[in-house]
């Protein structure tokens, strides 16, 4: 969107700006890190609050129990936050005549969907740890391959 506040350049000639995707890419990391520190501790209360947390007990590595203590009461689903953050800075600072915007927006929306389905199976009890390894990475090959067919020959 603010691609388009470049063609009021000529009446107003600071926002030619907008013009540079450099500028507008800088624009989008800004974003999407504000919208994620602002968003972020509301996300963790609530998430704490409804018990939304990871189970990381790994009672068979004594090391591995010690390096994950500290983990213990962080909350699960941080792609809650993270990827409307980013997807709001995609649609504001990018160009949505350009197809691989989209393109990008759905292999974000898509492999977040994994993430999400993942951490939701833990949450809800259906599998103590959510999709198994073989099925994660079977989601994730057949979405990539998805993708760059979609690019390739789309």
């Amino acid at each position: 969107m603010l691609r388009y506040l470049a063609l009021a350049g000529d009446w107003f000639g600071p926002l030619r700006v907008f013009e540079s995707i450099t500028v507008r890419a800088a624009l989008a990391v800004i974003i999407s890190f504000v919208a994620a520190v602002l968003l972020g501790p509301v996300f963790i209360r609530r998430m704490c609050a409804k018990d939304a947390t990871e189970d990381v007990d790994k009672p068979d590595a004594e090391r591995l129990q010690e390096l994950h203590n500290c983990k213990k009461g962080t909350p699960t689903m941080g792609g809650l936050f993270l990827v409307p953050s980013i997807m709001v800075a995609i649609f504001l600072c990018c160009d949505p005549g350009n197809p691989l915007v989209w393109v990008g927006q759905f292999v974000l929306f898509a492999f977040a969907l994994l993430g999400f389905l993942d951490d939701y199976w833990k949450l809800r009890g259906w599998g103590r740890k959510g999709l198994i390894k073989r099925q994660k990475f079977l989601g994730q090959t057949m979405l990539a391959f998805i993708h760059v067919a979609d690019l390739a020959w789309g």
